[in-house]
């Protein structure tokens, strides 16, 4: 019996809708659907205006806003933060010196989330330039002066940061008798360093620096710069490990004055600024670029539009080095917002209208260039009755769409609107907004439409795989939040993406397909082929085969036993026959043991004569060499005797004694 395993599995989808009546409230609806969600007020404190924010956005797309705001004595510098997953927070104060107003905050944000803010601040006497920093798991620090020098009031700063979190700041700064750039490095580790005049050229005012910094840290700074007769561009480079090299003059155009230039710098190092510059009849918008290799080159006119003037253009770069320039021009009518591409290896394309609204005039532009190059500008638009904030957006191979609004809340003008945006295109936006009282601070995200398919990957089973198991584990892993169907069952995904189920199979090849879907309805399809053998119908075929060759084996055996039994005859006769040698052998065998008898007392008289025989001849022996011994004596003897018959013979014997 077959086995059939079905893994019924169950999808819950949670969707939370937020909706906030204040900035303590959470706004995350926003993150949930594409494009713009709903704005959020970010701030609550009624006692004064609230102007002029500023915000930078981290890699991962925690944002951070800073402005002033009236405490109904004085103006103060606020920050609020976005942090993916969660929102808003409740908005803080950055600095405690009431001593007096401080405005016009800046501020940027490094490779690990670490946020530098600047501004420029009464100290009773004059303005002088402070900084705080912000560090992700601490929070914001203490407000610093970073510049002492007492002539005059300091305006107008600017702040910039590398990946690493050094800092550059710019500001402009009365010596009491001209403005004069200056600036200040925050380095990690260090913390700022003394004031330096990074421009000497007193022949007039220098004004509204802004700066740059590439990946290694290296700065550019630009400004506008009185020459006695007319406003021209400069610019000065911080190189690390050098520092300041001098102040350039980057437009040679002496037509007419140039003013507010913004600055940008690719990946690369390579520099782009602009600013808007008088003919003599109008304001046009110019550009120059810096690069590594080659030094400043020559200013270039980016827009051709004689209708009427074109100003305060501002900057964004992406990963490629493309930029993308935005400004407002007037046609003779009203203002509309325009904007132009430098694309890396081709230059300056022609400029194009990107908003087609005429009910009123559209100002300030800013824009956002993400790291694929989909770029969104934003700006303040009047409709006839009140001031709103719009957006258009561009992405590559398509071009600019269509213009939609940022915020719907008619109570009130919303004006100014900044833009940023992280690594995976998702933009912030914020502006301050009339409530018919005050201005408040609003903000509002842009979610990029999610048209990629989700990531599917099965990990088992193999592809081709065989099979005698009627149910086989399918696993894998796609986008956390998808809903998967495994051949038309539904499969819950893990938080991390995982999944898994059995199926079961049928005789034969078996297509197993896997079907993932986002929240965006983007669709991924996965499938693996794996062949079931029934291992029943194989068994029966190997038992037949087996049968088969047993009844083989069987009469091979009887035919063995046939043999078996006519060798057993044979034995039996041979047994008969060893039994009657048996016989014979014991016979033999018993006359052999009467000889061995014999032979053995034989043996034993011989040994008695060989004993005989040998004392026998111990005698003789004995006997023999006696006579030997008696021989030599009577030799002896004899020779004694014979030698004293001779003597006696020849001589005399003496005579007796008288």
């Amino acid at each position: 019996m077959r086995r059939i395993h079905v893994c019924l599995l169950f999808a819950v989808i949670l969707e939370c809708l937020v909706l906030t009546s204040s900035a303590s409230a959470v706004c995350s609806a926003a993150d949930v659907e594409s494009g713009w969600g709903i704005a959020t007020l970010i701030e609550t404190d009624n006692s004064g205006t609230a102007d002029t924010p500023q915000l930078c956005v981290d890699r991962t797309g925690n944002a951070t806003v800073v402005w002033h705001q009236s405490d109904g004595a004085r103006f103060n510098i606020w920050s609020n933060r976005y942090v993916v997953g969660i929102g808003w927070g409740v908005a803080t104060l950055i600095e405690t010196n009431n001593m007096g107003s401080a405005f016009g905050p800046q501020v940027a944000v490094d490779g690990s989330g670490r946020v530098t803010a600047v501004w420029h601040q009464d100290d009773g006497t004059r303005y002088n330039i402070y900084a705080n920093r912000y560090v992700v798991g601490t929070g914001w620090g203490t407000a610093k002066l970073i510049e002492t020098d007492n002539s005059g009031g300091a305006y107008s700063a600017d702040v910039a940061v590398d990946d690493s979190g050094n800092a550059t700041a710019v500001w402009h700064q009365y010596d009491g008798t001209r403005n004069n750039v200056w600036s200040n490095r925050y380095v990690v580790g260090t913390g700022w360093s003394v004031a330096t005049l990074i421009e000497t050229d007193n022949t007039g005012y220098a004004e509204s620096p802004q700066v740059a910094v590439d990946d290694s840290g290296n700065a550019t700074a630009v400004w506008h710069q009185y020459d006695g007769t007319r406003y021209s561009i400069w610019s000065n480079r911080y190189v690390i490990g050098t520092g300041w090299t001098g102040e350039t003059l980057i437009e040679t155009d002496n037509t007419g004055n140039a003013f507010f230039p913004k600055v940008t710098v690719d990946r690369s190092g390579d520099v782009t600024a602009v600013w808007h510059q008088d003919d003599g009849t109008r304001y046009n918008i110019w550009a120059n670029r810096y690069t590594v290799d080659t030094d400043w080159g020559l200013a270039k006119l980016v827009e051709t539009d004689n209708a009427g003037s074109a100003q305060y253009p501002e900057l964004a770069v992406d990963y490629s080095g493309d930029v993308t320039a935005v400004w407002h021009q007037s046609d003779g009518t009203r203002n509309n917002v325009w904007s132009n591409r430098y694309s890396a290896g081709t230059g300056w394309n022609a400029a194009t209208l990107i908003e087609t609204d005429n009910t009123g005039a559209a100002l300030y532009p800013q824009l956002a260039a993400d790291k694929s190059g989909s770029v969104t500008a934003a700006w303040t638009q009047f409709d006839g009755t009140r001031w709103n904030a719009l957006s258009n957006r561009y992405e590559v191979g398509t071009g600019w769409g269509a213009v939609t609004f940022v915020e719907t809340d008619n109570a009130g003008s919303a004006n100014r609107p900044e833009v940023a945006v992280d690594d995976s295109g998702d933009v912030t936006a914020v502006w301050y907004q009339s409530d018919g009282y005050r201005s408040n601070i609003w903000s509002n995200r842009y979610v990029v439409p999610d048209t990629t398919p989700p990531p599917l990957s099965l990990v088992s089973p193999s592809d081709g795989m065989i099979t005698e198991t009627p149910v086989v584990t399918v696993s894998g892993t796609t986008e956390p939040g998808a809903f998967l169907a495994v051949n038309g069952i539904s499969v819950a995904v893990e938080s991390d993406g995982s999944f898994s189920c059995e199926i079961a199979l049928v005789e034969g090849e078996n297509a197993i397909t896997a079907t993932a879907t986002d929240a965006s309805d983007n669709s991924a399809a996965a499938s693996v082929s794996v062949t079931y053998v029934d291992p029943a119908v194989e068994l029966e075929e190997e038992l037949n085969d087996a049968l088969e060759e047993l009844s083989v084996v069987q009469d091979e055996l009887n035919d063995a036993l046939e043999v078996l039994i006519a060798v057993l005859d044979e034995l039996s006769e041979a047994q008969d026959e060893l039994s009657a040698l048996q016989g014979q052998l014991d016979s033999i065998q018993d006359e052999l043991d009467a000889t061995e008898e014999e032979l053995t007392s034989t043996s034993d008289d011989l040994e008695s004569v060989k004993s005989q025989n040998l004392a026998l001849m111990a005698v003789l022996g004995i006997i023999a060499i006696l006579a030997i011994v008696m021989s030599v004596m009577f030799l002896s003897l004899r020779k004694k005797i014979a030698g004293t018959d001779v003597r006696s013979s020849e001589e005399e014997p003496p005579p007796p004694p008288a």
